[in-house]
């Protein structure tokens, strides 16, 4: 079974590009473009991953993080944030809402890969001689 990936973000264009990576990568993806729908999705879904933008009309990314923990089932799902302002700039937040990865916009395809992979893999990512990353 593949894994399923739950990509919340507003932004259209950005959505299609980052589907088109991850099911070129064998993932499934859900899409969402309404984060007042995020978390009834994520109940529906049940995704492996959620990746998720931060800033969005209507409700945060931080909102929806938060929503997330307080339902049970979804507690224990990983989530990545995405976000054009710096991690600095969120990292109280991002520490209170439990959000495991945060990669800044725009970011190098292959770190979101290698960061969706760490958390499927439980961190059992190695970098070895040259910088690659692999799953060990």
């Amino acid at each position: 079974m593949r894994p399923v990936i739950l990509l919340i973000d507003d932004d259209e264009l950005f959505l299609d590009e980052v589907g088109q990576l991850l099911r070129s990568c064998e993932y499934e993806t859900v899409v969402v473009r309404d984060p007042l729908i995020a978390v009834a999705t994520a109940l529906k879904t049940r995704p492996s991953v959620i990746l998720m933008d931060l800033s969005m009309p209507g409700r945060n990314g931080f909102e929806v993080a938060f929503d997330l923990k307080d339902v049970p089932g979804l507690v224990d799902i990983p989530v990545i944030a995405m976000s054009g302002l710096s991690d600095q700039e969120n990292s109280v937040y991002l520490e209170l809402s439990k959000i495991q990865k945060f990669l800044t916009k725009p970011f190098n395809p292959l770190d979101l890969i290698w960061s969706i992979e760490e958390i499927l893999n439980k961190g059992s990512i190695a970098l070895v001689p040259g910088g690659q990353k692999v799953v060990a």
